[in-house]
């Protein structure tokens, strides 16, 4: 049977109701159109969400790199005033044994 064959025996039908079909096909036109619309938003949503997160991982991954060259820093400004110091105690003690064999000569 043919497409046209077929139109022809259903709308040839006693029982066929023309405002009911349309009814029905502009219900399932809609149905469709609203869950394609529900799919778009739901896929906008999650990649939106995506987003944030990523930004949110960069942001944060920033901060740690941010925080280890700060850590770095500040142990390198501590060893370099520890090794000061240090120097400064070892002039002390060299003046204090110059001051010493002064004496003793």
């Amino acid at each position: 049977m043919t497409v046209y064959g077929l139109k022809t025996l259903i709308t040839g039908s006693q029982v066929y109701e023309e405002e009911f079909v349309k009814t029905l096909l502009e219900t399932i036109i809609s149905t469709r159109k609203e869950q394609e619309l529900k799919l778009q938003m739901e896929a906008t949503k999650k990649e939106n969400e995506l987003k944030l997160q990523m930004e949110a991982t960069k942001k944060e991954n920033e901060l740690k790199l941010q925080m280890e060259a700060t850590k770095k820093e500040n142990e390198l400004k501590l060893q370099m005033e520890m090794e000061a110091r240090k120097r400064e105690m070892e002039f002390e003690l060299e003046k204090k044994k110059i001051k010493a064999g002064k004496w003793l000569i």
